[in-house]
């Protein structure tokens, strides 16, 4: 047991207490707070919340820490300026700073006792450096060289060999400056481990949580009473096994991992962007012929997740241990498919056609935050969506597996719940009040933001069009000139995961998967006339693709003949002209300074004029253009 030297006067009466906590109070509101660290964990000076190491040798912040335990300091850019203090009771702990690449850039330097690096106050923590804030504390100071995660170790009794001994650290600031400006929301770590140093003592403090897709969250831990713990969070909940509704459950020992940064304030948005939300690219639908092996078709324009209820008891929402059900996965951008074996939450066939209500839910910014070892939590967390702007997330749990203690507000919560005042209640469980199979890691999960549809329960088949520019009903036959340089084409699909062009013997640019490529015929099927191309859906289990066709044919050019060169006597009056026209259905005579006797018909006349009896030669042409040159 290490001996910790109160640096709070417990021994004054609680008047007298209360009366020197509003005091210190007005006296914060007078100088604008900047730290961070204690501040953020302690809000008040009643509060409790300390950070430590070796705490059953577990390895936060301490020398040659993995990255997943590491305390970190980020830094926008090269410039910036670390100041740190501390009040460490022991006095015999040693400290070192290290860059990105992991190069000692200062230390290993035993804690100061006194002077700069020392926190005298609680008062003097929450004010922060005094180089920024009046009334802090004189701070030890780092000028970064080069941006990037700077981490801090920590190492008692020895500068240089590793001793695991526990520690606890009363106060501690580390602020971020960019000349004299503060920059919150640089300290972060994957794993804190937090102590309040008594079992009846309450955990008060405030985290922000960055998700991987760049949405923040912020946890209040609203009264905890966890002793001593670790505090990460991540994607999955306990476990990342691929199974969503198992990771997700409480259970007996120590099962977590950390994957998300967490931090003491809203991380820096000129370092850390803010995310966006995503949402369906159209409405989900049911399909595949294999009732072992359907589709629930999801697709979405970003990763995220989603949770299908299957509503089927005949009772509003969903009730556990009966024949409603919960589907969970993971999704990609695009489109995804959630396997379903079409059977309900006691393993019977659900036939198509069946009443079920599906509500399908996805959701961004999932963040599951499991606690190993917590007594207590009589109030609750309080969640905020802090960026994106979004409304308040609701939170959900499983405690299904769990048998110590008493559930405050319910065993399990798969709905969600929004009470202001805290959500996730319980006692007596974790290891000061174990009685039976404990302690646990008890997961709380909740999305950011969480958009919804409602699916009704039919099979859908693939259906395809291989030409959406007809009208419903009418045949796909296209007709175009041979010499086209190329054809666009048109398709849709419904009900499917994709679809191909076959058939044809020419290029599809870009290539054959696309909806709507520009087809390049081959010179023989020029020649031929036609060419008939189909679009084939994507193969489902047990279902048979669907397919459409389009049939191109290609029209000849027109051609004109206006019959062979004459040879005419000067007194000749009347011509007689027989043209020749293929491929068209009219043609017209024009040139010569004489006249047609109808130019519009084929065969018909043409009067010279005198002055072309006269000339050497003369010349009169089809509307096609082929000329016959007369003499």
């Amino acid at each position: 047991m290490v001996k910790i030297k109160s640096i709070y006067p417990f021994n004054l009466s609680f008047h007298t207490l209360w009366v020197y906590a509003f005091i210190l109070l007005i006296s914060f509101g007078a100088t604008e707070v900047i730290a961070e660290g204690t501040k953020e964990l302690m809000p008040k000076p009643t509060d409790h919340g300390v950070v430590q190491i070796f705490d059953r040798s577990r390895l936060f912040m301490t020398y040659d820490a993995p990255k997943e335990n590491r305390l970190n300091i980020h830094i926008c850019k090269a410039g910036e300026i670390i100041y740190f203090g501390f009040n460490q009771p022991d006095e015999d702990v040693y400290f070192r700073l290290k860059s990105p690449d992991g190069t000692v850039v200062m230390g290993p330097t035993l804690l100061p006792a006194s002077g700069a690096g020392f926190i005298a106050s609680y008062n003097q923590a929450v004010t922060g450096p005094v180089q920024l804030s009046p009334g802090g504390y004189n701070a030890l100071s780092y000028t970064s060289l080069v941006d990037g995660d700077y981490y801090i170790e920590f190492n008692p009794v020895s500068p240089t060999t590793i001793t695991d001994s526990k520690r606890y650290f009363d106060l501690f600031d580390i602020t971020v400056a960019d000349g004299n400006t503060a920059k919150p929301g640089r300290l972060w770590s994957y794993t804190w481990d937090i102590n309040t140093t008594n079992a009846d003592y309450s955990f008060n403090g405030k985290m922000y949580v960055l998700s991987t897709d760049s949405i923040v969250t912020s946890i209040d831990f609203n009264g905890i009473q966890p002793y001593g713990a670790t505090i990460s969070a991540n994607s999955k909940g306990c476990t990342n096994t691929g199974m969503a509704i198992n990771d997700r459950t409480s259970r007996v020992g120590n099962v977590t991992y950390p994957e998300y940064k967490i931090f003491l304030n809203d991380p820096d948005p000129a370092c850390y962007p803010t995310g966006t939300f995503g949402n369906f690219l159209q409405k989900p639908f049911i399909s595949g012929c294999d009732p072992d092996n359907r589709c629930i078709n999801i697709s979405v324009d970003k990763p995220g997740n989603i949770e299908v209820v299957l509503d089927i008891n005949g009772q509003d929402g969903y009730q556990a241990n009966t024949t409603d059900r919960i589907l969970s996965a993971s999704v990609t951008k695009g489109q995804n498919c959630i396997k379903w074996d079409t059977r309900d939450g006691k393993g019977n066939i659900v036939p198509p056609g069946t009443p079920v209500e599906i509500e399908i839910s996805y959701g961004n910014g999932i963040t599951h935050l499991p606690l190993y070892d917590v007594e207590h939590h009589k109030n609750g967390y309080i969640v905020e969506l802090v960026r994106p702007i979004g409304p308040k997330p609701q939170l959900f749990w499983d405690d299904s597996q769990l048998k110590a203690g008493i559930a405050i507000d319910g065993l399990a919560n798969l709905t969600g719940c929004s009470d202001a005042d805290g959500c996730h209640q319980w006692i007596d469980r974790g290891t000061d009040d174990c009685r039976q199979e404990c302690p646990e890691t008890i997961n709380t999960w909740w999305y950011a933001r969480m958009v919804k549809e409602n699916v009704e329960y039919l099979v859908s088949l693939p259906k395809v069009d291989a030409e959406t520019r007809n009208k419903p009903g009418e045949i796909n036959d296209t007709l175009v000139c041979v010499n086209v340089p190329n054809f666009r084409l048109s398709g849709s699909f419904t009900n499917a995961s994709g679809a191909q062009w076959i058939g044809g013997n020419g290029v599809f640019n870009a290539s054959r998967a696309g909806l709507s490529p520009s087809y390049i015929p081959t010179e023989e099927e020029r020649k031929s006339g036609l060419v008939k191309l189909y679009l084939k859906s994507d193969g489902q289990a047990k279902c048979p693709s669907a397919t459409d066709s389009i049939l191109i044919r290609f029209k000849k050019l027109p051609e004109a003949e206006a019959g062979d060169s004459l040879v005419l006597c000067e007194t000749t009056k009347v011509i007689n002209l027989n043209g020749i026209v293929k491929n068209a259905t009219g043609s017209i005579w024009s040139g010569g300074n004489g006249s047609f006797g109808d130019k519009n018909k084929i065969t018909t006349t043409y009067t010279p004029s005198a002055a072309e009896l006269k000339s050497n030669s003369f010349f009169v042409k089809t509307c096609f253009c082929k000329r016959s040159s007369m003499s």
